[in-house]
């Protein structure tokens, strides 16, 4: 069986491949599918993939806070759509 942050680190992942969210964003998210219970399991799901690298942490001058994506999602520089 799974253990909720196992559970909370495949949702994040999930979530952040189709778009940039801040952590209050995250957290709505999970809430709303059921799967936020604990806000400590969640903050240290999200601090443990930023550590190792699945999940990039960018400041946002946008939203004034910092966003989080999947690694593999960010462009490179001077590459646009």
């Amino acid at each position: 069986m799974d253990s909720e942050e196992n559970v909370l680190r495949r949702k994040i992942v999930e979530l952040l491949r189709s778009r940039q969210l801040t952590s209050e964003e995250l957290a709505r998210e999970l809430r709303a599918a059921g799967l936020l219970k604990n806000p400590l399991v969640f903050r240290g799901a999200l601090a443990d993939l930023v550590r190792e690298g699945v999940v990039l942490r960018i400041p946002s001058s946008e939203k004034m806070k910092f966003v989080f994506t999947v690694r593999n999602q960010l462009k490179p520089s001077g590459q646009s759509r």
